[in-house]
This record gives C-alpha cells, structure tokens and sequence, in this order.
C-alpha cells in the first residue's frame, strides 16, 4: 500500500502466512494493488519480470538465508536500472551475490535496508 500510495503501479504484494495474508486483505480491499498467497522460494523464475523495484521484508530471523539462497531468482526479477531493497535487523549484514552491487545500506531503529542494484 505504501509503493501505491508514493504512484507506483502495478504492485504486487507476495505473502505466505498467517496472520499477514488476512490482514493483507483487508488493507487492500477495494485497491488494484495485487496478493498472491505463495512462498517466495517456490515461485518461479520468470513470476515477475523486469521489476522497477522490489522490496522485501523476510522475518528477520530467515533474512541472510532467503538472501543468500534467492538473489539469483530475484536478479532474473529487476529491470536493468531497478533497484531491490531488502529488510533485516539492524545486525545483520547481506552478503554480496553474483549479479548484484550493494549500492548502499541505511538504518532506521532496529532495522537495516540494503539496497542493491544489478551488476
């Protein structure tokens, strides 16, 4: 609601679990802001071509894991000038992937943003 509500469009918000796919739903009825119900390691490699831009934000306690294991998948994702932000704890650090460049990172309280654009 947030990318909808600056004028980004489309969006699409993917959520796997409960509670966050009901409340999801209630905070987008009557938007066109898209759910998809899906587990973002099992969609495929071709879901969500050339993306502008793409946040993420894993439970913090997965979040160098997912990284480590789907930025390949997320690479294939983002248009060449897009830029992927991803949320962790202020303590953890993302490691560099192949096909990517860490542009920068910021902090705000307990949670760190590592902004990422394609090699």
């Amino acid at each position: 609601m947030e990318a909808h509500s600056r004028g980004y469009g489309p969006v699409v918000c993917v959520e796997a679990g409960e509670p966050a796919w009901t409340c999801l739903q209630k905070n987008l009825a009557g938007s066109p802001v898209q759910a998809v119900r899906a587990d973002l390691r099992r969609l495929a490699p071709a879901a969500f071509p050339g993306q502008a831009v793409i946040f993420l934000d894993p439970p913090y306690e997965w979040a160098a894991a997912l990284w480590a294991s789907q930025a390949s998948q997320l690479r294939s994702w983002i248009s060449p000038s897009g830029v992927l932000v991803f949320e962790s704890d202020r303590n953890t650090t993302l490691e560099l992937q192949p096909g990517w460049n860490l542009a920068e990172t910021r902090e705000y309280g307990a949670a760190r943003f590592h902004f990422w654009t394609p090699a």
